[in-house]
Order: C-alpha cells, then structure tokens, then sequence
C-alpha cells in the first residue's frame, strides 16, 4: 500500500539489569506504529506501545501542512489518557516543534524539539 508506512521498535529485549545488587530489570517495550499518508498535506499516525509488565498503550495523532513551512499537530493517547495539541515550523533543514500535552494527573506538559535533515552528496 503506498499511502501507508509501518514501523516496529524492540527496546531492550534482553532484560538488561539495572543493577546487580537491587537485581532490577529495565521493561521490555515493543511498539507498532503506522503513518497513513491521506494526502500530501494530510497524515494520519497510530502506534500500539506494550511494555511487558504494563498495560497496553496507544496512541493516534493528525499532521495537517498548513503551509510549506508551517503544520498543526493534534493526537490522544490512552492509559493514562491525554490530549496533546502543537504545530511544527521547517526553515530547509531545520525542523521545530513545539507541543503541549494535558492529563488528568499533571495538567499540561509544554513539549520543544529541534531536528536538522543532513543533505547527502549524490555519488558521482
């Protein structure tokens, strides 16, 4: 399916410990996600996340481009639930975003992140 993209992490599937004298164990997480490309400017996201000894999470987002430059950001997660909320700004390579999140529990969670996009040389 061309619109669709799928992808799967394994986080520690050892078991590495944290320490041998309290004899914990790090949790072994495995997440499915799916991005569904309805459109050019449209996304739809989804990702399943388990964690051995947890319940399992999941969580749905939407990506519109609002512009060439400029995209809104909304998504819901479960356990414990949450609403988050944010846009993205792209100068060339550079990319920010910036998020909130609310719960129950806390209220909201300002979120910021900043990636850059290497350019690779085309072989000659």
């Amino acid at each position: 399916i061309e619109k669709l993209s799928l992808g799967i992490i394994v986080q520690n599937p050892a078991r590495q410990k944290i320490e041998k004298v309290f004899n914990e164990t790090l949790g072994t997480q495995i997440k499915v996600g799916a991005n569904y490309h309805v459109s050019p400017k449209f996304n739809i996201l989804f990702e399943a996340q388990k964690e051995l000894s947890k319940p399992i999470l999941f969580r749905t987002g939407f990506d519109y481009q609002v512009h060439k430059i400029f995209s809104l950001q909304l998504g819901a997660a479960s356990q414990p639930a949450l609403v988050s909320g944010g846009f993205g700004l792209l100068f060339k390579n550079l990319q920010l975003d910036f998020a909130s999140t609310w719960n129950s529990h806390l209220g909201f969670s300002p979120q910021f992140s900043m990636s850059y996009a290497f350019q690779r040389k085309a072989h000659e």
